[in-house]
């Protein structure tokens, strides 16, 4: 008998707080594993980072009853959208001294910083897996057959290292390809900025395209991005571009990789023809 569980609403159930969808899904390991890791992360982030995480931006619904709570310019945190707005709702009262102080940098704010902001992009994946995982089971209900893989799994392994989710769904020199690719354009990127390039402090907006590529952002944010900016760079532009590209490129791989493991799951059982052909990658 066939579930009447939908897949988007275990997509927008993840997205409202980690492991939510997974629960919605049937899968209680795998929802209090995406709970804790995507918690930990965005709650040892937040308490590294401190009121940094509040000093780049404010709400783009300032004023706005109701609306002026959603935290949507917490990017990418809003990825993880309920414990964000927690963290939105119960920050202190904006003072003039707050204020102030939000200004001056702390020696935790780069890895503080980092962790929150990719733990939005984490829990992204996990509610597309949340989704994949009511979908299969709909199908499988259905067609009396298993559809085995796991599209979640291949999206985090792209995001963690460009080009390895088409490796494991079969398309190796595909893999290669983006994978040089993107990387390529980062260590260019890198290069044209001095290497002080994945600075969230600094280019805040500009970070949260980096982060599309979650392993590169991870190392060169905390490695890297203390770094002083403190001598000219003529061609820090053009590698701030380079590496915002090639994260926004990397998310592209990544509705890539969830497509072809799709087709990958409804070829393996017996529904489609097979994405790759022998001898064909």
């Amino acid at each position: 008998m066939a579930s009447d569980r939908k897949p988007y609403t275990a997509l927008l159930l993840g997205l409202l707080l980690p492991g939510l969808g997974h629960g919605y899904a049937g899968d209680k390991r795998r929802a209090g594993l995406a709970f804790g890791v995507v918690t930990t992360m965005f709650v040892v982030g937040y308490l590294l980072a401190d009121y940094r995480i509040f000093a780049f931006t404010s709400s783009l619904f300032a004023g706005i009853p109701l609306l002026e709570l959603l935290p949507i310019h917490l990017l990418p945190e809003a990825g993880n959208f309920g414990e964000t707005m927690i963290a939105w709702l119960l920050q202190p009262a904006s003072d003039v001294a707050r204020d102030r102080l939000m200004r001056l940098p702390i020696p935790t704010e780069h890895i503080g910083l980092t962790l929150t902001g990719l733990s939005g992009y984490l829990n992204a994946i996990l509610a597309a897996d949340a989704s994949w995982m009511v979908a299969r089971g709909r199908l499988e209900a259905e067609r009396s057959r298993s559809f085995p893989g796991s599209a979640g799994l291949s999206c985090f392994l792209a995001w963690v290292l460009p080009g390895a989710g088409h490796v494991r769904e079969g398309r190796k020199v595909t893999g290669l390809l983006v994978g040089g690719s993107i990387l390529g354009l980062w260590m260019l990127g890198l290069w044209f900025s001095d290497f002080t390039g994945c600075d969230r402090p600094q280019l805040y907006w500009w970070w949260a395209a980096e982060a599309g590529a979650g392993g590169p952002t991870l190392v060169s944010s905390i490695l890297l991005g203390p770094l002083p900016m403190d001598h000219e760079m003529p061609h820090m532009d053009l590698g701030v571009t380079l590496l915002s590209l090639a994260g926004l490129l990397n998310i592209v791989s990544l509705t890539d990789v969830y497509t072809l493991a799709e087709s990958n799951a409804l070829a393996a059982g017996g529904v489609t023809a097979p994405s790759v052909l022998p001898g064909k990658s």
